[in-house]
């Protein structure tokens, strides 16, 4: 299982066998469901646990080391995972060409529905009887 940015045109993807690109991807949590589809609303709508990669945040917003002081100098250590600050909002590179949009995957799986004439047999054919054992008598 892989984890794909939400965006429109973005291509990053990421998958446990390889990494395709070095790519952070940032879970879109309740609190920033709302500010996040406001910013992102005509080009779609985000639902919680869909990922954003950081291709499409500022860098001031990104959080890329831990720091900290000890004895008076500023000691910073490299995040294994970054992570973003509470006002990041997504901007960058949500320009969409056409009218593409933010797809629902759910949306777009084919429906199994039977249609009209799947019946082998049909109500003309069929005569109906009340008090039979038999509900239904062909009469073909």
């Amino acid at each position: 299982m892989g984890l794909n940015c939400r965006l429109p045109n973005c291509t990053s993807r990421y998958t446990r066998e390889k990494i395709e690109s070095k790519r952070h991807f940032f879970k879109v949590t309740s609190n920033k469901l709302h500010p996040w589809n406001e910013k992102l609303k005509r080009i779609g709508h985000l639902k919680l646990g869909d990922v954003i990669c950081d291709l499409h945040f500022e860098e001031k917003y990104i959080l890329k080391n831990f720091s900290t002081t000890v004895n008076g100098t500023l000691i910073e250590i490299e995040r294994g995972k970054w992570s973003l600050t509470e006002d990041a909002i997504p901007s960058k590179h949500l320009s969409v060409s056409g009218d593409k949009k933010i797809k629902d995957p759910k949306k777009n799986k084919p429906k199994n529905k039977l249609k009209k004439n799947d019946c082998t047999h049909s109500k003309a054919s069929m005569s109906y009887t009340t008090g039979s054992p038999d509900l239904f008598t062909n009469i073909s």
